[in-house]
């Protein structure tokens, strides 16, 4: 089918517009003269049928003129009516061909942008290296890279500076010799940000502190516990239940706390005796 060609550009215009030949000047005079004879004449009993028939008469004149209106509009109407129909339809039917248009346009760009999007996939396959595991194409890819005016190698200096800077980075990360080493790694990895693992490694040193800081202040009221309970004899109270028994238990602790044990029971005269 051979592409059709708008010949004439569009062109309207308004021509043989008829001039209305009328008398309604002179019907409206009489309308005035009509109404100003009417309006403050008071009618009397012999007046008043005259005057029935007279408004009879003057609405009739009222429909006429208004029948000649609407006829008259309707004929100066009908070929503007006639030509804004047809601009509409013509309208809605080259916008149906633009969209036509935009769709396929749309497509081939798609389809242009995915060729473009593989083949800077395959670049970045060919120069990531080792560090495959760590970095991921959807992660650093950039749409900048799938317009026309970015180069190939603009794409590959882009991908080839990413991996300089998660090498450094790892390096800098690994030479803090810290012991979180593999959750500042996981932080880093995130977005490639070596202030925020900086700031990870800074906050972990410090809740292990304030950590350490609380378990030797448990260790400190365990002790203080235990002093007092190792000098201090425990008293006896008078119950039935409050008989000499003999258990046998095993114990495990390190040197200091057997001693304080063994000191708690001689204090308050516990028998006791080493078994195997």
């Amino acid at each position: 089918m051979e592409k059709p060609v708008l010949k004439n550009d569009i062109d309207v215009k308004i021509e043989g517009v008829q001039k209305i030949t009328d008398n309604m000047a002179e019907i409206k005079e009489y309308a005035l003269e009509t109404k100003k004879y009417y309006e403050h004449l008071v009618f009397n009993d012999e007046q008043v049928k005259e005057a029935k028939d007279e408004r009879a008469s003057i609405n009739k004149t009222v429909k006429k003129v208004a029948d000649y209106r609407k006829d008259t509009v309707d004929k100066f109407n009908k070929p503007l009516e006639e030509f804004v129909k047809t601009a509409k339809e013509t309208e809605s039917i080259l916008k149906e061909a633009s969209n036509c248009i935009d769709v396929q346009i749309k497509k081939y760009e798609e389809e242009e942008k995915q060729a473009k999007k593989k083949e800077c996939e395959e670049l970045f396959d060919n120069l990531v290296g080792d560090l495959s595991e760590l970095i991921s194409f959807e992660k650093i890819f950039d749409n900048r890279w799938l317009n026309k005016t970015t180069k190939m190698s603009e794409v590959e200096q882009d991908i080839k500076n990413i991996i300089e800077k998660v090498n450094t980075g790892l390096q800098a990360i690994k030479e803090l010799n810290s012991e979180f080493e593999t959750e500042l790694i996981n932080t880093f990895l995130q977005d490639y940000d070596l202030s925020k693992a900086i700031m990870k490694n800074t906050q972990l040193k410090a809740q292990k502190e304030k950590l350490a800081k609380t378990e030797v202040a448990k260790e400190e009221t365990k002790q203080e516990i235990m002093k007092e309970m190792v000098n201090k004899p425990v008293e006896d109270v008078e119950d039935e239940r409050n008989i000499i028994k003999s258990y046998t238990l095993k114990i495990t602790a390190n040197y200091t706390k057997m001693t304080a044990l063994r000191k708690f029971m001689e204090i308050n005269d516990i028998k006791f005796e080493k078994v195997g």
